[in-house]
């Protein structure tokens, strides 16, 4: 026969051992979600934001000051020490837009160049950027 001491012993035993149980698959829960989220953030590894690159080149870029439409030729002006070269081809825009080719000759004096209009029309102030 059981004594109600030992009654209570079994009670007790069968009780823990569901909390033995729990209390394991949550200490093995808790553990996967640290290791799931450790290597998550060691899988991504966090990359710096891009700089912008700065370019090195300076881009050549000049004003149409004269138009012969009748010759089809212009008269350019570029900075100081920034000239194309002879039979260099420029594009030239007006607003934003394409609206001509420009080759230049070999009339070039200090800051200015000569050109001949190959494709579209130019006009005073529009401007002419190499290619």
């Amino acid at each position: 026969m059981t004594t109600p001491s030992s009654l209570n012993r079994e009670l007790i035993t069968v009780w823990r051992q569901p909390l033995q149980h729990q209390t394991k698959a949550c200490v093995w829960l808790l553990a996967f979600i640290i290791a799931a989220l450790w290597t998550g953030c060691a899988a991504a590894p966090s990359t710096p934001a891009r700089k912008p690159s700065v370019v090195s080149e300076v881009a050549l870029v000049g004003k149409v000051v004269m138009v012969n439409s009748t010759a089809r030729f212009v008269v350019l002006t570029f900075p100081l020490g920034q000239l194309p070269a002879i039979d260099q081809r420029l594009d030239v825009y007006r607003d934003g837009l394409k609206v001509g080719e420009v080759k230049v000759s070999a009339w070039q004096r200090e800051d200015s160049v000569v050109g001949d209009i190959t494709v579209g029309d130019c006009q005073t102030g529009d401007k002419a950027w190499a290619k």
